[in-house]
């Protein structure tokens, strides 16, 4: 389908695209190094906020829970920068109808909502020995720059994108080749019906 949009409308979707990959981008870059550094403040906070029960830990002890820790909180952002990379690079390639549903859904896995949910596991461990869970109330919690994009620069290319896309993907085909699905008829009646 896209090879037979106008140029201007190619060009406006070529150039949608391209916002949205880069933006995506500087929101990887942020997920792979500051997204780790900032939940591993958390976890000080929430240990100093626990002097009594960190006393109770030795020095090695504390050593190997917070490399845990560590592990787990780049395990978690690591698993949430490869999902994202194949959302993506699904949208880079995908036809407008197809694009459309991706769009729907990638607007969430992009929003701090679910990029503060790699936090959980970090603090399941914390609140099992006696810790606070982690306090990370926003994306600012991560970078400043991570939030101007997260909050303003992504969702503004999303909604351009979006803007694009649906109307393109409701048009029915030029060629024919691909109908869309005609809805099913109704059935009356229960099981069984006589006629």
């Amino acid at each position: 389908m896209t090879g037979q949009l106008d140029a201007a409308v190619r060009k406006d979707l070529a150039e949608a695209r391209a916002a949205v990959a880069r933006h995506g981008i500087v929101i990887l870059r942020a997920i792979e190094e500051d997204l780790v550094p900032a939940m591993m403040a958390a976890v000080r906070d929430s240990l100093s906020s626990s002097p009594d029960r960190l006393e109770e830990m030795d020095e090695k002890e504390l050593d190997r829970f917070v490399d845990d820790l560590r592990k787990t909180a780049t395990k978690e952002a690591l698993g949430l920068r490869d999902m994202l990379v194949r959302v993506l690079a699904d949208m880079g390639g995908q036809e407008p109808r197809d694009l459309a549903r991706t769009v729907d859904g990638s607007e969430q896995l992009f929003g701090w909502d679910r990029i503060s949910r790699t936090g959980e596991r970090v603090s399941e461990k914390l609140v099992k020995r006696g810790f606070q869970p982690l306090q990370f109330p926003g994306p600012g919690d991560v970078s400043e720059s991570f939030e101007i994009e997260l909050v303003e620069r992504w969702p503004a290319a999303m909604r351009r994108l979006k803007d694009i896309v649906v109307p393109l993907s409701e048009r029915p085909p030029a060629d024919g080749s691909e109908k869309a699905a005609a809805p099913r008829p109704k059935r009356k009646g229960g099981r069984g019906r006589k006629r």
